[in-house]
């Protein structure tokens, strides 16, 4: 039986044949319609050696179960003009074991381009099949006998294959049952064809830049179902290659993943909606702050509390979902994370806080992260630190060096402080969890006389989640 032309890669093959003994040659006329085989072969497979053998004598030979998808396989190859590469089993006694044969054919052409005639090998893989499959075949009765057929219509994801420069001549049933198309109609590059129309040209892209590189395939698209409504997938695959790293054959799945990304809308829309009200929270408290101070005091106070209120709702766009902060000015650096979220702890005209150095791109949950432990620090510092005197600072150096970055948090002109030894409290323990656990940092403080000095180092990666 054939998994799909070709059903076994070139390359494993070539190693099945050189492993179990020599190829057996073969020659097909189109204009005799006979097949000229060579003595090993014609004695392997039971037949007079000097006897043509019509396409329909061999046909007679090929096991019921194998026979339509070989023929569909050989009809598809000679259509497209590429080489075939089938795995069959020939009718045997039911109690011998069963004669796994390969072959592999390029059909010969005349100067028209017309077919002509075909030339192919053979190889005996029994033996190999049947070892290096500890599923398949075991039983020997065709009634129970599981093929690769069913294994892969029992899988729940679409499976599909291509030959090694990415031409597809492989798909499941489950794939024609999800898109409802003709078998064979998605051969090639037809396949982008059920894709949505704003997904197809990045998938064929991104498809051919895997197969040029030898990479492996990942993508999420739309695929358009037997109903004409659009589903999401998850499309991959995977290039097998032989011991001497040769490209053989991709091997693929689409997995529907529509349900979990109608619940990533449904989430993204709620958190849009938090996001809204959230910014309409603090737009209340500045109008409550206005309406709260008389004339006298408004111009200092309110405007040193507004200022505050305004500085971390600048902050908040950190952690609000990519569409709800687009257009968010700084937001998405560390830099930007760090500016908006201390902007609060400088007074009036007065710089406290000092941010230097290097910058990188930040995702979102690790942006909460780094918020959460900033501004921890920033809490002792105004309790315990330079935060909490007048003319107290504090300088904020990143630095990126390979694939680690160091967030440097330097006080100055502060407050006396002296090492706690094991007595931590709250605010330290959690400074740690965070950066051990949501960040994979580590945590090195040294304590100064005029302040504390905290080094947070972890793998750059993690900054884009």
């Amino acid at each position: 039986m054939i998994i799909g032309p070709p059903v076994l890669a070139n390359g494993d093959a070539q190693l099945a044949g050189d492993a179990l003994g020599p190829h057996h040659s073969f020659l097909w006329e189109r204009r005799e319609g006979k097949t000229q085989l060579a003595n090993q072969l014609a004695a392997l497979i039971g037949v007079e050696p000097d006897a043509p053998l019509s396409v329909s004598d061999f046909a007679s030979l090929i096991h019921p179960d194998d026979l339509h998808q070989v023929t569909e396989g050989f009809c598809r190859s000679m259509r497209s003009g590429a080489a075939f590469d089938v795995v069959l089993r020939l009718r045997r006694d039911p109690a011998e074991m069963p004669l796994w044969l390969n072959v592999r054919g390029d059909f010969l052409r005349d100067g028209d381009g017309a077919h002509q005639a075909v030339k192919g090998m053979v190889t005996d893989i029994s033996q190999w099949r049947l070892q290096d499959s500890p599923i398949i075949g075991l039983d020997m009765q065709p009634d129970t006998r599981i093929c690769e057929q069913d294994l892969l219509n029992c899988l729940p994801q679409m499976v599909w294959s291509a030959r090694a420069d990415g031409v597809t001549d492989f798909y499941s049933q489950r794939w024609y049952d999800f898109t409802g198309v003709p078998v064979g109609s998605t051969d090639g590059d037809r396949w982008s064809d059920v894709l949505h129309p704003d997904d197809a040209d990045l998938a064929a892209a991104q498809w051919a830049l895997c197969v040029q590189q030898g990479q492996d395939y990942e993508i999420e698209y739309r695929i358009r179902k037997h109903t004409g409504e659009y589903a999401w997938v998850l499309a991959r695959a995977v290039l097998a290659r032989d011991t001497a790293e040769r490209p053989l054959r991709w091997y693929g799945t689409c997995t529907d993943i529509d349900d979990r990304k109608t619940a990533e809308s449904r989430r993204d829309l709620i958190a849009d909606e938090l996001a809204h009200r959230i910014k309409n929270v603090f737009t209340v408290v500045n109008s409550l702050i206005a309406l709260s101070t008389d004339r006298d005091t408004q111009t200092i106070v309110s405007a040193a509390l507004t200022g505050r209120v305004a500085a971390l709702a600048g902050a908040y766009r950190h952690v609000m979902p990519a569409e709800t902060a687009a257009g968010a000015g700084s937001a998405g650096t560390v830099q930007g994370l760090m500016h908006d979220l201390l902007l609060p702890y400088n007074q009036n005209d007065e710089t406290r806080v000092v941010i230097e150095g290097d910058d990188f791109p930040v995702a979102r949950g690790t942006a909460t992260a780094l918020a959460l432990l900033f501004h921890e620090l920033a809490t002792n510092g105004v309790k315990y630190g330079s935060l909490g005197v007048s003319g107290g600072r504090v300088t904020i150096e990143i630095r990126i060096d390979g694939d680690q970055i160091d967030m440097i948090w330097r006080e100055s002109g502060g407050q006396g402080v002296t090492d706690p030894g094991t007595e931590c409290g709250f605010g330290t323990n959690l400074v740690d969890r965070v950066a051990r656990m949501l960040l994979n940092a580590t945590i090195e403080r040294t304590w100064h006389p005029d302040g504390l000095a905290v080094r947070v180092s972890m793998p750059i990666k993690r900054l884009q989640g």
